[in-house]
C-alpha cells in the first residue's frame, strides 16, 4: 500500500510516465517540472527519500539527460497538497501577488457606535471631553487621576469654569443616577463618575472600543413568550380584528388548556406586537395582493432608453360624466393613454364607450402616426390588450408594426406606476376635478348627489338629453386634447434639470424638452406615411374565399379578382366605421384587391361593425330588461295567489293573552272545499343561462353553453355559431381543447337543429 502522506491526486496521477504526461500530446511548461532538491525542500525530506518515492512512482515524472546522465523531473501538482500549496504561494510571490495570510488585518469596526442613538453618542462624546479636561489638570499640576478629578469638580462648584466646560460635565452624567451638585443649573457628575470615564476613556485606548463610555439604555426584550403563537393565530387573520377582540378570542381559548396565572394581560399582547416589525404584524391580516405595497421594491431606471423604445398603455374610466355622443345621457367614458417610458411624452390617447381593442387601436395609431413606432409595448392583462387583433401574429397589429408585447404581472400595479400616476394627473386631477358632474371618491357626498339629481331632471324636463351641467362629447375631446398639450408642455420631477431661458432659474425639464433633447443626442423616429397608417391599423379577419365572395360580419363583399382564390384563407382588413369596402391580402400580407359591399347581403345596406357591436349591446341591455319585467309580472301574480296586493299587509292576528298556542287540527275532511288552481304566469326562457350566476364574459359562456348543450335555446344557438366564427374564439381555441370544450362536427350539427327546428316553429 502507498503511503498516504506522499500520495496525492488520485489513481488518475499515480504513476505517469513522460510518455502519457499529456493525453493531448501537448508539454507542459517546464516551469511546472521540479528538480529533486526543489521537491526535497518543499516536501521536508532528503533527496535521497525524493528519489525513492519517484522510483515506486509515487509521483509524476519525466527523465532528462543532464550531465552525460540522466535526472528525474518531477511534476509540480503531483506532490502532497500542503507542499503544492506552498509552490503555488512562492510563484505568487514571484510575480508580485501578495497572499491572504499575509495582507494586514482589516480594522475592527465599533458596530456600538452604528446602533447608539444620538443622545448616547452626546453623551460619550462629553465624557470623552472630560477625561481631557482631568488629563490637563493631571499634567499641569502633577496631580494623582483623583485629586485631578476633585479639582475639577471644586473649580466648577466655584463658578471658575466656562461655559463650555460646565455644559460638558452636565452633559456627560448619567441622568439614571442620584441627583449630583446643582451649580447654576447644572447638574454635576461626582467624582467616581469621573473616575469611571478615564478608566473606560483608556480601555477605548487599548482595544478601540468606545462602548464604556456609552451610557446604557434599556432594550426591549427580544424572547418570544409561550403564549405569542395562539395569540398571533387569532389576531393574524384577513378580517383584521382589533386588538381587544382578539384578545377576548384567544383568552377563551387560553384558559381552556392552560391555568390563569399563564394568561398574559392585554396591555402586554400590545407591548409584544409593538417589538415586531410592521410587516410582520401584519402577515396574515394582509395577504400578499396587499401587503405588497409595504415590502421593499426595484424602482426602474429609464435614463439608458431612447425615446420609442417603450411605450406603455393603460384605460381609465373617466371620474366625470359626459354627455353620450349617441344618445347624450350622462356616462363615464373610457379613456385609454399611451405614454413614452423614456420621456414621459404623453404621445396618444383615445375616448370610447369601454376598453377594447378598438380603442386600443386607436390609441396606439394615435401614437404611432403622431411620435413613431416603439419596440415595446407594455400593457396589463385586460381584454382590450390581450386578444387576437392587437397580438395574433398573423392580422394583429403589433405584428404588422413589429411592436413587441410584453405583459405586468398581474395584481402588481405597483409595477405600472408611471402610467397611473400619468392617468391620476391627468384625467383626475387635471380634467374630471375641474367638472361639476366629478364623480370620484374626493368629491363631496351631497353634492354629488345634488349634481346627479339636477342632470337627471334637466333631461326629463327639457325631453331632450341636453343639460348645463353635461359637457357634450366635443367639449370633452377638446378640453382631453388640451389637458395632454398642457401636460407635455410642463417640467416634470423624474426628468432632468436644465436652465430656463426665460427666468433663468434651474428646473426640470418638460416631456416634450427631453424629447427634442434625444433628437438633438441622434435619435430619429421611425414613423409611417398617413397611407401606411390606414392600411396598418386596418383591423383584419381571416375569411374563406366562395366564389368571388366573403362573408363578414353578416355582410358580403365581391370582387371578381378573388375567383381564383376560391375556398383559400385570406386576410380581410375593414374600416370599423366603413362597410362599403374590404381590402383582401393572401395569408403573407399581399394586397389581393379591393372587394365591396354587394346587393345580394343579408342586409340592403350594409351594417358596419360598429353598428353591429352597438345593436349587440342593445339587444343585450333589452335582454336584461325584459329579465327584470318578467320578474315583476311573476311578483304580481304570486301576491294576486295569495289575495292581497302589493303594499297591503297580510292579516294576522296575535293570541290575545301574549302566551304560546297551539293549534289542533281535526282529523276530518272539511266537509265541502272547493279547490281552484290559479296558474301562475311563466315567461318562456330565451336562453337557458342561470339567472342565479353571474355570467359577464364571452368564454365563461361558452363554457356554461357546451355543459348545457341539451338546453340550449334559438337565441343560444346563434350566438355559439357567431361566436366560434370569430377571432376571439380561435385566440384561447388551444385552452377549449384542453379541457375538452372545443368545438365540433357533433355541437355545430346541434346548434343547426336547434335553428331549424326553431324556424319550422315560426312557419
Amino acid at each position: 500500500m502507498n503511503n498516504p502522506d506522499t500520495k496525492i491526486g488520485g489513481n488518475l496521477r499515480e504513476g505517469v510516465s513522460q510518455e502519457n504526461n499529456d493525453q493531448g500530446g501537448n508539454q507542459l511548461a517546464d516551469s511546472q517540472w521540479l528538480k529533486v532538491s526543489e521537491a526535497a525542500a518543499l516536501l521536508g525530506i532528503s533527496i535521497q527519500a525524493v528519489r525513492k518515492n519517484c522510483a515506486e512512482k509515487k509521483l509524476t515524472t519525466k527523465m532528462i539527460k543532464s550531465n552525460g546522465g540522466e535526472q528525474y523531473r518531477i511534476l509540480a501538482s503531483s506532490l502532497p497538497e500542503a507542499a503544492y500549496k506552498k509552490w503555488c504561494q512562492q510563484q505568487l510571490a514571484d510575480i508580485g501577488y501578495q497572499v491572504a495570510s499575509q495582507l494586514p488585518a482589516l480594522r475592527q469596526v465599533n458596530q456600538g457606535e452604528l446602533w447608539a442613538t444620538d443622545r448616547q453618542k452626546n453623551t460619550a462624546h462629553a465624557r470623552l471631553g472630560v477625561v481631557k479636561m482631568v488629563e490637563r489638570i493631571m499634567a499641569t499640576t502633577q496631580l494623582g487621576k483623583q485629586a485631578a478629578a476633585a479639582t475639577l469638580l471644586e473649580r466648577a462648584a466655584l463658578g471658575q469654569l466656562d461655559e463650555h466646560s460646565m455644559k460638558l460635565l452636565s452633559a456627560a452624567r448619567d441622568p439614571r443616577g442620584r441627583g449630583g451638585l446643582l451649580v447654576d443649573g447644572y447638574h454635576l457628575p461626582s467624582a467616581r463618575s469621573l473616575w469611571r470615564f478615564m478608566s473606560a476613556a483608556r480601555q477605548e485606548v487599548l482595544t478601540g472600543d468606545s462602548s464604556a463610555l456609552t451610557p446604557k439604555v434599556p432594550q426591549p426584550d427580544k424572547q418570544i413568550p409561550a403564549w405569542a403563537k395562539a395569540f398571533l393565530t387569532v389576531y393574524q387573520i384577513p378580517s383584521k380584528p382589533s386588538v381587544g377582540a382578539a384578545y377576548e378570542v384567544f383568552k377563551a381559548a387560553w384558559l381552556a388548556q392552560y391555568p390563569i396565572g399563564t394568561l398574559p394581560t392585554v396591555h402586554q399582547v400590545r407591548r409584544y406586537l409593538g417589538k415586531l416589525g410592521k410587516v410582520d404584524c401584519q402577515t396574515g391580516r394582509m395577504l400578499p395582493r396587499e401587503i405588497k405595497a409595504m415590502k421593499v421594491f426595484i424602482r426602474r431606471d429609464t435614463s439608458k432608453l431612447w425615446p420609442t423604445d417603450v411605450y406603455s398603455m393603460d384605460g381609465h374610466t373617466f371620474d366625470a360624466e359626459v354627455e353620450h355622443p349617441f344618445h347624450g345621457k350622462p356616462f363615464r367614458p373610457e379613456i385609454t393613454t399611451t405614454i413614452d417610458v423614456a420621456t414621459r411624452v404623453v404621445v396618444g390617447i383615445s375616448a370610447g364607450l369601454k376598453e377594447n381593442w378598438m380603442s386600443v387601436a386607436s390609441a396606439l395609431r394615435h401614437s404611432v402616426m403622431a411620435h413613431g413606432i416603439p419596440s415595446l409595448l407594455y400593457v396589463d392583462n385586460g381584454s382590450g390588450y390581450c386578444n387576437a387583433m392587437l397580438k395574433d401574429e398573423v392580422v394583429g397589429f403589433l405584428g404588422r408594426l413589429g411592436t413587441t408585447p410584453t405583459h405586468s404581472i398581474a395584481y402588481n400595479s405597483q409595477a405600472r406606476g408611471m402610467i397611473e400616476r400619468v392617468q391620476k394627473t391627468l384625467w383626475v386631477e387635471g380634467l374630471a376635478k375641474r367638472l361639476p358632474t366629478y364623480m370620484g371618491a374626493d368629491m363631496d357626498r351631497q353634492a354629488k348627489q345634488m349634481v346627479f339629481k339636477q342632470t337627471r331632471k334637466e333631461i326629463m324636463a327639457r325631453g331632450e338629453a341636453t343639460t348645463k351641467l353635461l359637457p357634450d362629447w366635443r367639449t370633452f375631446w377638446q378640453m382631453a386634447l388640451d389637458e395632454v398639450k398642457s401636460y407635455n408642455n410642463r417640467p416634470h420631477s423624474s426628468l432632468g434639470k436644465i436652465k430656463d431661458q426665460a427666468t433663468g432659474k434651474t428646473r426640470h425639464m418638460t416631456p416634450n424638452e427631453a424629447w427634442q433633447k434625444s433628437v438633438a443626442e441622434g435619435f430619429e423616429t421611425v414613423t409611417l406615411s398617413r397611407e401606411e397608417g390606414i392600411l396598418l391599423f386596418m383591423p383584419e379577419e381571416v375569411r374563406v374565399t366562395l366564389r368571388g365572395e366573403i362573408s363578414l360580419f353578416s355582410n358580403r363583399y365581391f370582387a371578381r379578382d378573388l375567383e381564383q382564390f376560391t375556398g383559400e384563407r385570406v386576410r380581410v382588413a375593414f374600416d370599423p366605421y366603413d362597410a362599403e369596402r374590404v381590402i383582401v391580402k393572401t395569408m403573407e400580407g399581399r394586397i389581393i384587391c379591393e372587394a365591396l359591399f354587394e346587393a345580394n347581403s343579408r342586409d340592403y345596406f350594409p351594417t358596419t361593425f360598429v353598428e353591429k357591436a352597438a345593436r349587440g349591446r342593445a339587444q343585450a341591455r333589452e335582454k336584461r330588461l325584459q329579465q327584470q319585467m318578467d320578474e315583476v309580472g311573476l311578483e304580481l301574480a304570486a301576491g294576486r295567489a295569495l289575495g292581497y296586493q302589493p303594499g297591503q299587509p297580510i292579516p294576522f292576528e296575535m293570541p290575545v293573552s301574549g302566551e304560546r298556542e297551539i293549534l289542533a287540527y281535526e282529523s276530518e275532511m272539511p266537509e265541502q272545499v272547493e279547490q281552484v288552481a290559479i296558474p301562475l304566469p311563466t315567461a318562456p326562457r330565451k336562453t337557458c343561462l342561470p339567472l342565479d350566476q353571474l355570467i359577464d364574459n364571452d368564454v365563461d359562456q361558452y363554457c356554461y353553453l357546451i355543459e348545457h348543450a341539451d338546453d340550449w335555446t334559438e337565441l343560444d344557438a346563434r350566438w355559439l355559431m357567431e361566436y366560434v366564427a370569430g377571432g376571439d374564439y380561435e385566440f384561447i381555441a388551444d385552452r377549449y381543447k384542453f379541457f375538452g370544450q372545443a368545438w365540433n362536427k357533433e355541437l355545430e350539427d346541434q346548434a343547426l337543429a336547434v335553428l331549424q327546428k326553431n324556424n319550422l316553429r315560426t312557419a
